[in-house]
């Protein structure tokens, strides 16, 4: 049986992947929309995963344990981010070419299909699927939609160049973690001109508001494999910790481990900060407010260094809640 029957994705993939090359791009994550099982019981000739995520996580072993499931042996292992410069000479090219529930997650969705048509040896063989109902709803709303994401990716782009001239790759110590603390993310919101903007707005989320797309983004502009950013959906109301240690074994002597929606940080290597008016400026301290009133300063020494260096730095206040 090739999946599920009802899927027009895996139909559409075992007409025509029989004896050809076929690249999953993006689908790790979950693996709610993994079609390697697929190509490969369909008989893909070669069958690749090409996703972001560093081939130590456990998503890459939890990816080997479908496949031994499903009984599907070889497939190539590729860790690389979609939008990367020259991908094409990294990763080779493939017949087919699957990409599903990504696009949106990306910085510029037209410099990523053009990133997809790169890795493929012919454009027809590109399958890129989005839920229905968003294919109809951008079909009615080309024109606002359009507005709206060129405004995104540009509101994006602002952030994330202000964050790498601000805070250059040299500064920032391996396995840094960077916290967005109440980003300026809704300015799209004010575009007059299309009368769904708004709505558009609250439906296309800016890099660092989703926590799929800020670590890729920030991997790629930074050329850094080892960064990681924690940060929650604009849905879930501002970043949050649940949870404070004086010590830990996780962390060298002398700092403090914070736990930022469920996942512990050592002092040493977090680096909060806000963007507003153009600016990143950095939590210097970071004050963590409890429902009960209490308040506790955490002096980052990443941001001390860098605020004694000319970069803005201003108390930013993070609330508690129960771990996710």
């Amino acid at each position: 049986m090739l999946g599920s029957k009802t899927d027009p994705r895996d139909l559409y993939i075992a007409q025509v992947v029989a004896g050809k090359t076929f690249v999953d791009v993006g689908d790790l994550w979950g693996m709610v929309n993994e079609k390697v099982t697929v190509a490969a019981k369909a008989g893909a000739a070669r069958t690749a995963m090409l996703d972001i995520t560093p081939l130590d996580r456990p998503l890459w072993q939890a990816f080997r344990e479908r496949r031994a499931s499903r009984g599907v042996s070889d497939c190539q292992l590729l860790s690389a981010s979609i939008d990367e410069p020259g991908l094409e000479r990294r990763v080779g090219q493939f017949d087919v070419v699957h990409c599903s529930g990504v696009l949106y997650r990306c910085p510029n969705p037209l410099h990523t299909l053009s990133q997809l048509a790169r890795i493929s040896r012919v454009l027809t063989s590109i399958l890129v699927l989005l839920p229905a109902s968003w294919m109809i709803f951008s079909c009615v709303t080309t024109v606002g939609l359009a507005k709206v994401y060129q405004l995104r990716y540009i509101h994006s782009r602002l952030q994330l160049e202000a964050l790498v001239q601000q805070i250059p790759a040299h500064t920032l110590p391996r396995d840094t973690v960077l916290a967005p603390v109440h980003l300026e993310e809704n300015s799209v919101s004010r575009v007059g001109t299309f009368a769904w903007a708004g709505t558009l707005d609250r439906l296309l989320f800016g890099v660092f508001e989703i926590s799929w797309s800020a670590t890729p983004a920030c991997q790629v502009v930074y050329a850094r494999p080892d960064l990681r950013v924690i940060t929650t959906h604009r849905w879930a109301n501002g970043l949050h910790f649940t949870g404070f240690h004086d010590s830990s074994e996780r962390c060298e002597p002398g700092d403090v481990e914070i736990e930022l929606e469920g996942q512990p940080v050592c002092s040493s290597r977090l680096l909060a900060f806000t963007y507003q008016d153009q600016k990143v400026i950095l939590a210097n301290p970071l004050i963590l407010a409890y429902p009960d009133g209490r308040r506790i300063e955490v002096a980052l020494p990443l941001a001390v260094s860098l605020v004694q260096s000319g970069v803005p730095g201003s108390p930013l206040e993070i609330h508690w809640r129960a771990a996710p």
